[in-house]
């Protein structure tokens, strides 16, 4: 659900209840946690090399904060975890930072963040992977960490494996092909895993996983191998959107266009436009620019000393659809991706 100018806060546990999310209503007064608060100048420590949906996230914090007079600066560490950790060093012995946004290159390499800005008074809130031990806990583990925004990795499997025995529907035995990011990839490996196992027992399996670093260009070199080394595979399902993408023209040109369903990830623009003329199955929601509001909110509140209102913000508690497809792709809005702002 959105709401005309700043994005609010998931409401209370009674709303929790509720299936469709409910927004909390907008406290009065730019800041986020009532007048007379101080401008906050948030550092978004993002862990790749920037792109579509870290700019959507950054849109989300200057919503928040720029009209105190507050600001928003990216930093990209291009998947590095030393380089994060140096960023990380740099925006809190500098001086020009309240607050920081962190999306940590694994877990482990945003602990030492965490801690030095705790030391310097510096809230965090962490974005897409926690940081602990549990990368997808939506509770802040580590003594700093304010806010935490993620969706717990159990749900996400869910959805997946709903979608690929859609994708498969009443082809049994069903071959999918997966992609993952790398083998030593948090999410995607973990996400593989957890679909593998979920839907065993309806006689579907997963034959191949490619490993792509999420270059697109790897899938369309990648694909026509695992599907010639496996004919009977009916379902792909990509790591994001653009992946998903970039398997329409391999598939076309192998001539299995009818055969083999793509599932994205993601809920990007062109993922969505993908989805509406059909070269693509299925994608997921994903709004990165409330996240980016929502997060801004919780360190505007924690600089000023207030009680953080959302401490636990699960993304597919934020907005719907979750599972967009033809039949409902047409009420989902993009935040980012081409056309968006």
């Amino acid at each position: 659900m959105k709401r005309s100018g700043r994005i609010c806060g998931i409401a209370g546990a009674a709303l929790a209840l509720l299936t469709i999310p409910v927004l909390a209503a907008c406290a009065q007064g730019g800041n986020g946690g009532g007048d007379g608060g101080k401008k906050v100048n948030i550092a978004v420590l993002e862990y790749t090399n920037s792109g579509d949906i870290v700019q959507a996230y950054v849109r989300g914090a200057k919503s928040v904060v720029t009209g105190d007079g507050g600001s928003v600066t990216l930093f990209n560490a291009n998947f590095d975890p030393q380089a994060q950790i140096s960023q990380c060093q740099d925006a809190v012995t500098s001086g020009r930072f309240d607050a920081i946004i962190l999306v940590p290159v694994d877990p482990a390499t945003g602990v030492p963040c965490v801690k030095a800005a705790q030391a310097a008074n510096i809230p965090v809130a962490t974005l897409e992977t926690a940081v602990g031990k549990d990368a997808f806990s939506l509770k802040p583990q580590v003594k700093g960490v304010v806010a935490v925004a993620t969706t717990p990795i159990e749900e996400v499997v869910d959805v997946f494996a709903q979608l690929v025995t859609e994708a498969c529907g009443d082809a049994r035995p069903c071959e999918v092909i997966d992609e993952i990011a790398s083998p030593s990839d948090p999410y995607t490996t973990q996400l593989a895993d957890g679909v593998e196992a979920k839907v065993k027992a309806d006689d579907i399996s997963i034959v191949q996983r490619i490993s792509t670093g999420y270059d697109p260009a790897q899938v369309a070199s990648q694909l026509p191998d695992a599907l010639s080394a496996h004919p009977n595979a009916t379902v792909f399902l990509a790591a994001s959107d653009s992946s998903a993408i970039a398997a329409v023209a391999p598939l076309k040109t192998a001539g299995l266009t009818d055969k083999v369903k793509i599932i994205g990830s993601g809920g990007s623009s062109e993922g969505a436009a993908a989805v509406a003329d059909g070269s693509v199955f299925a994608t997921t929601g994903n709004w990165p620019k409330q996240y980016g509001a929502l997060l801004a909110e919780a360190l505007v509140q924690a600089v000023n000393g207030e009680k953080v209102k959302n401490v636990s913000i699960n993304f597919w508690k934020v907005d719907t659809p979750v599972k967009i497809t033809k039949d409902n792709v047409s009420t989902f809005t993009p935040e980012w991706g081409a056309g968006t702002n």
